[in-house]
């Protein structure tokens, strides 16, 4: 290939070299080709569009250089001249941006180059399953060939499809593998990029920003996991449907209303503690009145979760009646009360977790809602949203029923107290049922949303 001097206004940019690197100007080329000139000359097709060359093409513009060196190349096609400009920036110091867009075209020349193969590899079979023997006058064979299938007008298809393509070997792996990057990284990057061009044509300018500047300054890592909880974030607040016009609460003791139930996809409940119980009821006869008979009425892909007090005595009386599958706790640290002498403050009770047999996996997008120990501020009156002293944070409630429940789902609470549970049930599209002895308590969640039902009636 002979170097050759060629009137810049001849010359025209590619596309993709936009696409991908978005670039037109380097100031330290700029400042070299203004002292030494341009000692590479750039690549260009017969019809004089740039392969490899764009920045020095764009810093000879600015210089008001009239002739550039230039070597025409005999690449043809779109397919292989779209793969070396990819690959004649493999040298330059890339954006993770831009390398996300590179892996995005490669993927798509690999998808093309496949699809390519498979149609000359059906086109030789056909040609050799053609070949018939028709009876002729003269007795002589004569082969009856089928159609080539189209190629797209793809020149160079021998280079484009050279060897079989290894079975199961995706587009991806190979995009992934000649750009030497791991594929997890390059899809997560992919997935980044799409989100800011999204971002962008919605007309969302700082948060398309914002991610690129995640992507480009921090990491793929960090600004795919921005992505993820903003998404996560979003399904979470899609589940939020509204109060419904109806949710019912029963003037009912436990036991006579779960004797009335079907079974439930959820129970979520928060019962008396033992500090709560007359006089003579020990905290574990109080389970075992409930706990086994609750825990019957969720069916084998459900689950419970049962708030209970962080004394010892009670803690152990509850696992002596039903074992948890797992014990969570929940904390806060803006409800104190007086400092004690003796003994530290508590402020954690603990949850006892039981997964049933065919449960799925827990629907939680976001890892932070997944920890052991949930971190939640409890309703302390200063949004108006405090109405009993053990009443539970929404949040808590909301977490529980969307990690473990689908929308239309059954949750139950036989202690509903004043409806915080059955109430975030039915925010989120589920069918919330429960029930208290404390018509006083039931009052208060009537005017929470609740309509509270007795012996089969509205009161």
């Amino acid at each position: 290939m002979q170097v050759q001097l060629e009137n810049i206004k001849n010359l025209r940019t590619h596309p993709l070299n936009a696409k991908i690197y978005g670039d037109t100007f380097d100031q330290e080329l700029e400042e070299s080709i203004a002292k030494k000139g341009i000692l590479s000359p750039l690549l260009i097709t017969k019809d004089h569009i740039i392969i490899s060359g764009h920045r020095r093409y764009y810093a000879a513009i600015k210089l008001n250089i009239a002739e550039v060196p230039i070597i025409f190349s005999d690449i043809v096609g779109t397919l292989e001249i779209e793969e070396t400009i990819i690959f004649a920036n493999r040298q330059r110091t890339k954006t993770n941006e831009q390398k996300a867009r590179e892996f995005i075209h490669l993927e798509e020349i690999e998808k093309e180059k496949a699809k390519i193969a498979k149609a000359r590899k059906c086109r030789e079979t056909n040609e050799r399953a053609s070949i018939t023997y028709m009876p002729q006058a003269d007795s002589n064979p004569v082969p009856a060939t089928l159609p080539e299938p189209d190629l797209k007008n793809i020149k160079n298809l021998s280079n484009l499809t050279s060897g079989v393509r290894e079975k199961n070997v995706e587009s991806r792996d190979i995009a992934a593998k000649k750009l030497g990057i791991g594929y997890k990284t390059a899809r997560k990057g992919a997935k980044v990029v799409a989100k800011i061009d999204e971002l962008a044509a919605e007309g969302k300018v700082q948060e398309a920003d914002y991610l690129r500047k995640a992507l480009n300054n921090k990491s793929v890592n960090a600004a795919h996991k921005a992505i993820v909880i903003k998404e996560a974030k979003e399904s979470i607040a899609a589940q939020v449907v509204g109060l419904p016009t109806l949710t019912n609460v029963e003037h009912e003791n436990c036991s006579a209303w779960l004797t009335r139930q079907d079974q439930c996809d959820l129970l979520l409940t928060d019962p008396p503690y033992s500090t709560d119980l007359n006089e003579g009821v020990s905290i574990e006869m109080f389970a075992r009145s409930w706990l086994p008979q609750a825990l019957s009425k969720v069916k084998s892909t459900g689950r419970a979760y049962i708030f209970i007090g962080s004394y010892p005595s009670e803690v152990a009386a509850y696992l002596s009646v039903a074992p948890p599958t797992q014990i969570l706790i929940w904390t806060y640290k803006n409800t104190l009360g007086p400092k004690p002498k003796d003994f530290y403050i508590r402020n954690l009770q603990f949850i006892l977790y039981y997964r049933m047999k065919d449960a799925p996996e827990l629907d939680c997008p976001l890892l932070t809602e997944q920890w052991s120990v949930q971190e939640i501020n409890a309703p302390d009156g200063r949004q108006n949203n405090r109405y009993h002293t053990w009443q539970k944070p929404d949040e808590i409630a909301e977490r529980f029923i969307r990690h473990s429940t689908k929308q239309g789902d059954v949750v139950f609470d036989p202690f509903c107290c004043t409806g915080t549970f059955p109430l975030a049930a039915t925010r989120l599209g589920r069918i919330g049922k429960g029930c208290d002895i404390s018509l006083e308590n039931l009052k208060i969640a009537e005017n929470r949303g609740c309509t509270i039902i007795q012996n089969g009636n509205k009161i």
